[in-house]
């Protein structure tokens, strides 16, 4: 038995797999589960742990801000009260070429919000942007945009694999 496959039709059913893996990457729900996925890799990550000054100033800032249910002491994991990693969400996108897609997750224009003292009013002092905040962090040793851990990575490739492969059942 001869089966004839003619070249126009793997070109046809090419465009078909092409067409449903750029509509999984651009669908908003992919984009914000990778982007989920980013910053919880961040929040799950330890980061060599912060001075005495520092320390007693979050204790102090704790009597008066809602902490973020990651946030633990005396580790830094960039949560405090989640505010800086929620920015990330506003700042995603994507970008997608013949040959690859590209996720760009950073911080938006925007301003964190002053810290209340313990008695609950602001902080005296401007609101810092979000850009701000992540460059000093940097300077701190703690680049929290970096080339995510590798398991991150992992999980993000095995979701998007997960997300196409539900596109053609």
């Amino acid at each position: 038995m001869r089966v004839k496959i003619r070249l126009k039709n793997l070109n046809d059913i090419h465009k078909v797999i092409e067409k449903r893996v750029v509509d999984t990457m651009r669908s908003k729900h992919t984009q914000k589960s990778v982007t989920d996925i980013f910053i919880e890799g961040i929040r799950d990550r330890k980061f060599k742990a912060s001075n005495e000054l520092r320390r007693h100033r979050k204790n102090y800032l704790e009597l008066g801000n809602k902490t973020h249910k990651k946030y633990e002491r005396p580790t830094i994991n960039i949560t405090f009260t989640g505010e800086q990693l929620d920015d990330l969400r506003r700042g995603s996108n994507l970008k997608i070429s013949k040959q690859s897609a590209q996720y760009t997750i950073k911080h938006t224009k925007g301003l964190h919000k002053k810290y209340k003292t313990p008695k609950g009013k602001s902080e005296k002092g401007k609101p810092v942007p979000y850009k701000t905040i992540s460059k000093r962090m940097e300077e701190l040793s703690y680049g929290y945009l970096k080339i995510p851990h590798e398991k991150v990575v992992k999980k993000m490739i095995k979701y998007l694999k997960r997300e196409i492969m539900n596109r053609f059942k």
